[in-house]
């Protein structure tokens, strides 16, 4: 079997965890885990959101460990503009952290699991 995982977690309140079953999942034959810490963004991208779905695609699911923290980084002024027309984030919320925009991408696209 042959899986792709990617992994969502605002590091500072999950990092280690996230972490450790990265480490877990990796032990079984045919997992492959993508997670943010290990993203390597592209210098031809125009920005990392617009990388972010090329990183997550084809992995089946996106698992985000949620919590308190929403994530300490935030796209600059206007580089989520592009995808607020495609109305991935909910109704209500105009601003998110890249953490969050992984979050809310995998939901829109139906990518994460249900539990």
């Amino acid at each position: 079997m042959t899986a792709r995982v990617f992994l969502s977690a605002v590091r500072s309140e999950f990092g280690a965890e996230r972490d450790a079953l990265a480490d877990a999942l990796r032990a079984h034959d045919g997992m492959t885990v993508r997670v943010q810490r290990s993203f390597r963004h592209n210098p031809d991208a125009e920005t990392l959101l617009h990388q972010l779905p090329n990183y997550m695609e084809r992995c089946d699911p996106v698992v985000c460990l949620i919590g308190t923290r929403s994530g300490a980084s935030f796209p600059q002024p206007g580089e989520a503009a592009p995808f607020l027309a495609r109305a991935i984030l909910p109704p209500g919320i105009a601003e998110a952290s890249y953490t969050q925009w992984e979050f809310f991408r995998a939901r829109h696209f139906d990518m994460t699991p249900e539990f």
